[in-house]
């Protein structure tokens, strides 16, 4: 319906933001320290690389779009009439966050690919196509696509699993694979 696409639309700018405040400008800054010669620094100091790399930099040019997102969130719920409860909330956050940490842990896999191919900025402008597609339902998808967008390159974390839990469509299950994948992501990473 309209009001779950707003909702939809709501989420999936929600989660762009915070994957743009911290994950994705230390994921460019990465191959940038490769391609420089700087990375030898980084390997010399004391503390965990994955950590250092990961973050150095915080960009907060998004922080205006994510102080107006809850507004946004309230107007929706209040307008549409979704009442969800603290349970739905919290496992809203919670998908948001998993997402946020799978989606961090696909993406050190692809910039780490920069160790042994110099030039990849197209890897990241790939990554930001996928980031795209999960403004999109993933129930539009059917057969081997929709296993791609929910388990292989899970893009329905980014917005439709979390709006499905805030709507009262989805459950703890949803949860629950969710950790699995980024368990997954994080070993794999």
């Amino acid at each position: 319906t309209r009001p779950e696409a707003m909702m939809l639309a709501a989420t999936h700018i929600l989660f762009a933001g915070l994957l743009w405040i911290t994950i994705l400008p230390n994921g460019t800054q990465f191959h940038e320290l490769i391609r420089k010669g700087e990375f030898d620094f980084a390997l010399l100091k004391p503390i965990n690389l994955r950590f250092l790399v990961s973050t150095k930099i915080v960009e907060l040019d998004q922080l205006p779009r994510l102080l107006i997102t809850p507004l946004v969130f309230s107007y929706l719920l209040k307008s549409f009439q979704f009442s969800p409860n603290w349970t739905q909330i919290s496992l809203f956050i919670i998908l948001i966050l998993l997402g946020l940490f799978i989606f961090y842990n696909l993406f050190f896999m692809i910039m780490t690919t920069n160790v042994w191919f110099v030039n990849t900025f197209n890897l990241e402008n790939l990554f930001e196509s996928l980031v795209d597609v999960g403004r999109f339902p993933v129930q539009i998808f059917s057969g081997p696509l929709k296993i791609l967008f929910t388990y292989i390159a899970p893009v329905a974390y980014i917005a439709t699993f979390p709006t499905q839990v805030l709507i009262g469509r989805g459950n703890l299950s949803l949860v629950l694979i969710a950790i699995l994948l980024a368990a997954g992501t994080f070993i794999i990473s």
